[in-house]
């Protein structure tokens, strides 16, 4: 899946279940050089973070996905392994400090809130919030 498509699928999400799922399993759909549409389960490791977003994170992106950590935390504190690692991935992203430097006080307070709720008193160095 591509950036395009994924902030795409993810901006148009209902829920919060729908947002967490496209993040952990994303369905892609590709049309084969025979007109054929495809669809096959393709997994967003928070290794890959980096990649899938390059240089092109933006603030709105960062937002939806720290509220969407924060509300499967509430709703599932047992993902609380799976949310701190892709709060990790997200430390790589290139841009990701002047990212931050854009958020709210009230849009930093929610990456706060995540990471206590993942169990890290002290917030990783990247983040600085």
């Amino acid at each position: 899946m591509n950036l395009f498509n994924f902030t795409k699928v993810l901006l148009s999400s209902a829920s919060v279940e729908e947002r967490w799922n496209l993040i952990q399993v994303s369905l892609s759909k590709y049309i084969t050089t025979f007109g054929r549409l495809h669809e096959h389960e393709q997994t967003i490791p928070p290794s890959s973070l980096q990649k899938l977003f390059q240089t092109s994170l933006e603030p709105p992106v960062l937002i939806l996905l720290l509220q969407t950590f924060l509300a499967t935390l509430d709703q599932n504190p047992s993902q609380r392994d799976g949310v701190r690692e892709y709060m990790d991935g997200l430390a790589n992203v290139p841009r990701f400090s002047t990212v931050l430097l854009l958020l709210t006080n009230p849009e930093k307070d929610c990456a706060r809130r995540v990471w206590e709720k993942v169990g890290v008193d002290q917030v990783n160095a990247t983040w600085r919030i």
